[in-house]
């Protein structure tokens, strides 16, 4: 899908990511236990990918994500008390400062 973009549109100002960037059945599901925290690594990995991709493809665009109910550790909750810090962290670095097109922004009114 990323090549097809740029392949059809060539390099953009912005992006805009609507959530659900992780595949359906990666999170664990709603109400389960995610034993060991697989499913939380395999959300992690997910994301990574997916960005990773998007900024080598667009490393001079502002990539906009958001995030969707299959982007957490479990589908359709919202991220646990105990992986706020952990998470959001991640997120943070994955979209703030991994992002080549996001890295130069004025990040100390976002964090």
């Amino acid at each position: 899908m990323i090549s097809r973009f740029k392949e059809s549109f060539g390099a953009v100002d912005v992006i805009i990511v609507p959530g659900d960037s992780v595949a359906h059945y990666v999170s664990a599901a709603s109400g389960s236990t995610d034993v060991g925290g697989v499913a939380y690594a395999a959300v992690k990995k997910n994301l990574e990918a997916t960005f990773t991709k998007l900024g080598e493809a667009f490393p001079n665009t502002l990539i906009v994500p958001t995030f969707g109910n299959n982007d957490g550790r479990y589908h359709n909750e919202a991220i646990d008390e105990d992986d706020k810090a952990d998470y959001y962290s991640f997120v943070y670095d994955l979209w703030l400062n991994k992002l080549p097109g996001n890295a130069n922004l004025d990040k100390t009114t976002i964090k």
